[in-house]
């Protein structure tokens, strides 16, 4: 499937999924409020039938058993704990209900808010098109420097002035500033905070990564930009590291684009954050990359298609860097 076919499918999925979303918020809101008026007016019998049998335990407390008028009370009093007790029953059933339904819900608002801001335009992507086609990267280097570009341009950066001059003629904006405001909704949206530490919101993004994000194998392996991994919600390891080095520079912490390669020949992209540790979680790490032109320190290897649980896996030692980039 070439690049255009795959983009068009996205799209045209991307608005059935939506369509879907909204048909169920419409219909979940209904029935949420249909199940919210009953709770209220439950409560309203609940209250009414409280007072009556207080009124009805303070009367017994102050009058004779022997008092006839006392028995006939005490037989209401019996019916009206009856009648309470089973609708202390049918309320918490319905409140059970209304829980539940009000967690499907606030998860459909969710998803159709994270679907209206992943949806890329096709503008911006007509722009990554004409990046792909005029870079031609042939050496580790300058694998990793597209990556860099691709990550910071995202973070409002001009990365490839002469595509962009072309870009803001034609558009009237400027695609760099697309794509930051794009990258900061979904900062937003996952709840990154610059009073956190750096590993709590290593582990916010790496969860929302792996949420949202699937693997896909790609024929070219084309880098993707953030917005596009986003917009696609799939990708490959390049995708997903351009991705999560973008989102943790956005919140502050050193990262580096790393390429890496095993004993059988084959190519990885893992993140390289300029960190002592990551807290309480296992990780492997490198001591110095000066050598490839990084800062001095320990650099930790986050792969991006696992959690922050998961950083300590045998998996990860196998690769040995070839090239990286910091995206200062």
């Amino acid at each position: 499937m070439s690049e255009t076919q795959r983009k068009f499918l996205g799209k045209g999925g991307l608005i059935a999924l939506t369509l879907v979303i909204v048909i169920l918020v419409v219909s979940n809101v209904w029935t949420f409020v249909s199940l919210q008026t009953q709770v209220i007016a439950l409560e309203g019998d609940k209250n009414t039938l409280e007072d009556e049998k207080n009124t009805l335990l303070n009367y017994k407390e102050t009058h004779s058993h022997n008092d006839s008028e006392y028995s006939n009370l005490n037989s209401e009093y019996v019916s009206a704990v009856q009648s309470y007790q089973a609708l202390q029953d049918s309320y918490q059933t319905l409140q059970s209900d209304y829980n539940s339904l009000s967690l499907v819900y606030d998860d459909l608002q969710r998803n159709y808010e994270i679907e209206n801001i992943l949806r890329i335009g096709n503008s911006l992507e007509s722009y990554y098109d004409y990046v792909r086609i005029n870079v031609k990267p042939q050496s580790d280097l300058q694998y990793v420097n597209l990556a860099v570009n691709l990550a910071v341009h995202s973070l409002g950066e001009n990365s490839f002035p002469t595509i962009e001059n072309e870009f803001f003629t034609t558009v009237g904006k400027h695609s760099y500033d697309i794509a930051k405001e794009k990258l900061d909704e979904v900062a937003n949206f996952i709840g990154l905070q610059s009073n956190e530490t750096s590993v709590n919101n290593i582990k916010k993004i790496l969860q929302f990564i792996n949420q949202h994000i699937h693997y896909e194998y790609e024929i070219g392996s084309p880098y993707l930009a953030p917005i596009e991994t986003m917009g696609f919600k799939s990708g490959d390891c390049e995708d997903f590291t351009i991705l999560a080095s973008a989102l943790f520079k956005k919140i502050g912490i050193d990262s580096a684009f790393g390429r890496f390669k095993n004993d059988k020949n084959e190519y990885h992209a893992m993140v390289l954050v300029h960190l002592e540790n990551l807290g309480s979680y296992g990780y492997w790490y490198y001591s110095d990359l000066t050598y490839y032109g990084l800062a001095s320190g320990k650099w930790i290897i986050i792969e991006p298609q696992y959690t922050i649980e998961n950083q300590n896996t045998d998996w990860i030692k196998q690769w040995t860097i070839v090239a990286a980039a910091s995206l200062n």
